[in-house]
């Protein structure tokens, strides 16, 4: 989900009740399409925590199709880690449990 703005309708990321620019509430709420291209990535050799066990896994930053970016993990379309990663390629949002903790957004490349 996110937010837009009663005023104009920007995207507002991280989602919150109101507006920081204009310091409205009563956002509107829109689903997100859940689709994006990827615009920055890196290879994580050594995670940390419930990651260590997936590592290596690309961390990377997507461009939602709504605009903002979000920090998350890349798949193969697969649902193995990433290996071929380009920037501007397409993917697509899934969410996964990673340990026993709650389900973590990420993205699976588009075949």
């Amino acid at each position: 989900m996110l937010s837009k703005c009663p005023e104009d309708g920007a995207v507002i990321w991280p989602p919150r009740p109101f507006c920081p620019r204009h310091m409205t509430g009563e956002v509107r709420w829109q689903e997100a399409s859940g689709r994006g291209v990827v615009h920055s990535y890196t290879t994580v050799h050594r995670g940390e925590g419930a990651f260590a066990k997936t590592s290596p896994y690309v961390l990377a930053y997507v461009e939602l199709d709504e605009g903002p970016r979000v920090l998350t993990n890349l798949l193969n379309a697969d649902g193995g880690s990433a290996t071929d990663v380009e920037i501007g390629q397409r993917v697509t949002a899934e969410f996964d449990t990673v340990g026993e903790g709650a389900p973590v957004l990420r993205f699976k490349s588009d075949p």
